[in-house]
């Protein structure tokens, strides 16, 4: 057996956790969000705008991984990868369920949510939740939006997107929610830059 190196322990533990971190942040949701890491103090909170600091809570995230016995003679590279993205997966799937449920407790806060009551989505939906949103339009003019929903959900959004070119008066619609929105972020823009 080869003579343990502290060194070398040190720096392999660090890549693991370098790798397993940004794997469990690489999924486009997750990868979007920025992100801090808080060295000290139990308590963490949310500037919404200038005059509103919201407490939250602070989620601890704890994956664990077994080895048996056996396996300890087959380790190798690919044997701890794949341990590492066990581990990654796991980490990911706890984050995504977190940040779920705060975004589900701040759109019943605010009153931001839009029920459909078990109806399918339709455009109306869809313009009356946009219109609820707080929208920046400094990445892209057609406004910085990300939709979360599930694969099943795609041929729906196939066919509202293909009925949107179809229809001027749907496309008006559209064009004048997202106006409105684009307006909204001009204001707030002035009044930021008069204000800084």
């Amino acid at each position: 057996m080869l003579p343990r190196i502290a060194g070398l322990d040190r720096d392999f533990s660090e890549a693991i956790q370098n790798y397993v971190r940004s794997r469990a942040r690489g999924t486009q949701l997750l990868s979007e969000i920025k992100a801090h890491m808080i060295h000290e103090g139990r308590n963490s909170a949310i500037r919404r705008n200038p005059d509103e600091l919201e407490h939250t809570r602070i989620e601890e995230s704890i994956v664990e991984t077994t080895m048996s016995f056996k396996e300890i003679d087959s380790v190798d590279l690919g044997y701890i990868l794949a341990k590492a993205n066990e581990i990654a997966a796991e980490f990911e799937k706890k984050m995504s369920q977190h940040l779920f449920r705060v975004m589900d407790e701040a759109t019943q806060q605010t009153g931001l949510r839009t029920d459909a009551g078990g109806k399918p989505l339709t455009h109306d939906l869809l313009i009356e939740m946009i219109s609820k949103m707080h929208m920046d339009f400094e990445k892209s003019q057609a406004g910085d939006v990300s939709i979360v929903a599930s694969p099943q959900m795609l041929p729906v959004f196939e066919r509202l997107e293909r009925e949107m070119e179809e229809s001027p008066t749907l496309k008006r619609k559209w064009d004048s929610v997202i106006e409105e929105k684009r307006n909204e972020f001009r204001e707030r823009e002035i009044n930021r830059n008069l204000v800084g």
